[in-house]
């Protein structure tokens, strides 16, 4: 019996391996911990989910790793791990509140850091300012949206799919790849807690998949000039529910988050069509 797809088909190895690891994964856990802490902890089948799709992507990462996909690598399983004792330990409020500064600022320089000599003077270091900003904008949100039921993993999803879509359109297939693998294994979280929410958001997954999110921004800043008004329409997804309350002036759902998500998503698509 043939299989009906290579496992070299940028359809299995960006879409749905990291789909279906990302819910196996999920399943193992809460079977291995039980319903307390496999229920908290379950959130790391996302970070394994990007891993397995990295890995089928890029290959086992080198070390050190000298480009931005191993760095990624190493992050999201260092991501996860860090993310898993947060939320297994439930840390203090100021060690959390240093790693959702810290985690994005320090993940963030080691993605550019063979560039940083020439990102320190006129608009490089504006745009450097930005991506930071945007970076601990992206972590700092993402937890405020923990027990909000479903909304942080939907602002990751469509951030995914906003920087997938650029991608896309700059005709960068490996970057557009990684951010498929980001939001297939986000949608397989989300097949576990749709329509009722089962297994919280964590730290495991904010920690992975923002890490990730910022090595796509990285790359599309690093690989077009004219990125930067797409990311920042990006950056806007982050506020979903204002948008929807704005634009359709009515009480938050799921169905006017995602509409709040969907236009700048579109509107940074858009964008990257203009400027590529």
């Amino acid at each position: 019996m043939s299989i009906p797809f290579s496992l070299n088909d940028p359809l299995f190895r960006s879409l749905l391996l990291p789909f279906a690891a990302s819910i196996f994964a999920i399943a193992v856990i809460r079977v291995m911990l039980g319903e307390g802490k496999g229920a908290v902890l379950s959130n790391a089948g996302i970070g394994i989910g990007i891993l397995a799709g990295i890995l089928a992507i890029f290959g086992l990462p080198g070390w050190p790793a000298d480009d931005i996909a191993g760095k990624a690598a190493w992050l999201v399983i260092a991501g996860t791990a860090v993310g898993i004792a947060t939320d297994r330990f439930q840390l203090a409020l100021p060690f959390a509140m240093l790693l959702l500064i810290g985690w994005p600022v320090l993940t963030l320089l080691w993605f550019i850091a063979p560039e940083l000599s020439y990102l320190i003077s006129g608009q490089a270091l504006i745009r450097l300012a930005g991506l930071i900003i945007g970076a601990v904008l992206l972590f700092v949100r993402l937890d405020q949206e923990q027990d909000h039921g479903q909304h942080a993993p939907l602002l990751l999803l469509w951030c995914g799919i906003a920087l997938g879509g650029m991608a896309y359109v700059y005709d960068l297939g490996r970057v557009a790849e990684l951010a498929a693998v980001l939001a297939a294994s986000v949608a397989g979280y989300l097949l576990w807690n749709v329509p009722v929410t089962r297994y919280p958001i964590g730290h495991a997954a904010i920690l992975s998949a923002g890490t990730v999110l910022i090595a796509l921004a990285t790359a599309l800043i690093a690989l077009r000039d004219g990125a930067d008004l797409g990311l920042m329409l990006v950056v806007s997804i982050l506020f979903a529910e204002r948008i929807a309350a704005l634009v359709m002036r009515r009480p938050p759902t799921m169905l006017t988050l995602n509409v709040g998500a969907a236009i700048p998503a579109i509107l940074a698509v858009l964008a990257a069509f203009f400027t590529r």
